[in-house]
């Protein structure tokens, strides 16, 4: 039973920090896309580059974060879909009395 316990509080813990991982992914892409995110860039650059260099600056920085936020979203659903199985099955089957093949 004390094996059982800690199961569960880890599926519980993970389960956590996976939720606040891809609610957090889904705020960041909201906020890249609304452009928000690299003002900053622009700011930044205003003094000494031509308008069209720092659009090409903006447009980079923008596609670099949205590629790491792509890869980051796919980790996340490899590791759900993964781990949540092996989850689900020692939640409802304590004493692993399923077939082995399962």
């Amino acid at each position: 039973m004390q094996n059982y316990v800690a199961h569960a509080m880890w599926i519980v813990i993970t389960t956590f920090a996976t939720l606040t991982a891809v609610s957090y992914l889904i705020h960041l892409r909201r906020h890249v896309r609304s452009g928000a995110a690299h003002q900053f860039v622009v700011a930044v650059t205003a003094d000494r580059t031509s308008a069209a260099r720092r659009m090409r600056r903006l447009r980079r920085v923008v596609r670099r974060t949205s590629t790491r936020i792509h890869a980051l979203t796919i980790v996340s659903v490899v590791f759900i879909v993964s781990w949540y199985p092996l989850y689900v099955l020692t939640i409802v089957d304590p004493g692993f009395r399923q077939p082995l093949k399962v």
